[in-house]
């Protein structure tokens, strides 16, 4: 798996009734790690492993909904895959603005 961007990862650190945390969200995903309290740690060190434990368990899970297309000749690809169906959708819908003759719809993969 790719490296993240920094627009696909949300880094959040702040203050609860239990100490200072740090949580990791995967934006594409909504998947979030969190380390609260930190205690004494270096806030750096704990956004790092835990951005490490995100993209491990990211590495090991998959896409939920993938888009298709058929084209002219009957013959079925599949186009992109996403964490979520509002995401899924809304490509689905763009492409299909595009005007083509081409089919396109999304289905939900088994997990």
């Amino acid at each position: 798996m790719k490296e993240p961007t920094n627009s696909e990862i949300r880094i959040d650190t702040g203050r609860s009734q239990a100490g200072t945390f740090v949580r990791v969200t995967h934006l594409p995903s909504g998947i979030t790690r969190v380390l609260d309290p930190i205690g004494d740690s270096n806030p750096y060190d704990v956004t790092m492993e835990l951005k490490s434990e995100l993209m491990e368990f990211l590495e090991s899970a998959s896409p939920r909904f993938s888009v298709w297309r058929l084209d002219d000749n009957g013959n079925e690809f599949l186009i992109r895959n996403f964490w979520n169906n509002e995401d899924a959708e809304s490509y689905r819908d763009e492409m299909t603005a595009r005007g083509h003759k081409q089919t396109y719809w999304v289905t939900e993969n088994d997990t």
